[in-house]
């Protein structure tokens, strides 16, 4: 029975071809992930640094924190009862770090309620930072809570 042996020369070129196709098998999955930016503004918003600074103090005087509850039909966004019964306008955010076309915009225009509904279907299961910014007599606000969908 004979050996198959290799030469210096054979295996060298082994070795550069199976290196050659792990670099293609990397670029091919490197071009096939989203390298869109985190945010279309983060300039502008690191501008108002100082601003979100100021409302995120405000928002802790408040007695309650912010409250996200998730059910089986409604995601339900409950703000703190010092709030209830003033008009507000200001914009809540459902920010996907994963993937930012999952992202939900909802307009809060002279809402007066301490609880705003979402309907759960229109979320998929994952990790959403909420971001409420409001303005309320004047003074703004701003707030972040964490929110796992299963």
């Amino acid at each position: 029975m004979k050996l198959f042996k290799l030469s210096w020369g054979t295996g060298i070129f082994i070795t550069l071809a199976l290196f050659v196709v792990a670099m293609a098998f990397v670029f091919y999955i490197s071009s096939r992930q989203d390298r869109s930016l985190e945010r279309n503004d983060y300039y502008a918003d690191e501008m108002r640094h100082q601003e979100n600074i100021d409302h995120r103090h405000n928002f802790d005087a408040l007695q309650f924190p912010l409250a996200v509850v998730v059910s089986d039909t409604n995601i339900i966004v409950v703000l703190p009862p010092d709030l209830a019964g003033k008009a507000i306008d200001g914009k809540l955010v459902f920010y996907r770090p994963s993937d930012h076309r999952l992202d939900r915009v909802q307009e809060l225009k002279g809402l007066a309620q301490d609880k705003y509904a979402l309907l759960r279907s229109q979320f998929s299961p994952g990790k959403y930072i909420v971001k409420l910014r409001f303005t309320s007599n004047g003074k703004g606000y701003l707030t972040e809570k964490e929110l796992i969908i299963p």
